[in-house]
């Protein structure tokens, strides 16, 4: 499976978001569109073909190497969630709380699959078949020559992290960014614990999401 054109370039501004699932993907996606004054008439940011079927002098959804090939290099930006987290949100949103997908029951996920029946199926499917909600992050966010972001921020300190992101914004083009609105919260499965803290799946996703730990958690 091919996880190419993750990033949204806005060329005018010369700046691009690495955008990764599970992750304030679509407050950024909204906050973006909303300052940079970007419309579709029947479509939500949530969407990429919100995204692609905009003028290419406005807006270009492209893949890592793409973005890393274009001049001058936009500023790019991404933000990254803990694997056990983003795990658990992936659970229950696409698998206990919403209709499975085709796609995810093609891959061997059932709607009544149990959280360690999950992250071993999970752990058992590599980068290059996996779906874009469970794949590797740094896989997401990386071309040949490595990460492409220069800032990457963390879900876990979203609020300082978005701070600090907006400080960087302002005065690279001078444009104020507001808060990142609370949207698409997590529904959690009756009974499902806020963490992961069975020894056994702790093991398994640490060793399935090693590069993530080195490069983002380390």
């Amino acid at each position: 499976m091919t996880f190419g054109r993750h990033f949204i370039h806005l060329p005018a501004w010369s700046l691009a978001y690495g955008r990764v699932p599970k992750v304030a993907n679509t407050s950024i996606k909204g906050t973006l569109a909303k300052v940079a004054g970007i419309e579709h008439p029947t479509l939500t940011p949530t969407r990429d073909a919100f995204w692609s079927e905009q003028p290419e002098t406005r807006v270009r959804l492209v893949d890592a190497q793409t973005l890393r090939a274009t001049a001058p290099e936009p500023f790019c930006f991404a933000f990254v969630r803990e694997p056990r987290d983003r795990l658990l949100s992936f659970f229950s949103a696409n698998v206990q709380s919403w209709t499975l997908s085709k796609e995810l029951g093609a891959l061997g996920f059932r709607s009544d699959m149990t959280l360690s029946e999950l992250v071993a199926r999970v752990c058992e499917i590599r980068d290059d078949d996996a779906d874009v909600h469970f794949v590797s992050q740094h896989r997401i966010l990386s071309g040949e020559d490595g990460l492409v972001p220069h800032f990457v921020g963390r879900y876990e300190r979203l609020s300082s992290d978005w701070s600090a992101l907006r400080a960087i914004l302002k005065e690279r083009l001078g444009k104020e960014f507001p808060d990142l609105p609370v949207t698409n919260k997590v529904r959690r499965a009756p009974g499902l614990r806020v963490g992961i803290n069975d020894p056994e799946l702790e093991r398994r996703i640490f060793a399935r999401y090693e590069r993530d730990y080195d490069l983002f958690f380390s």
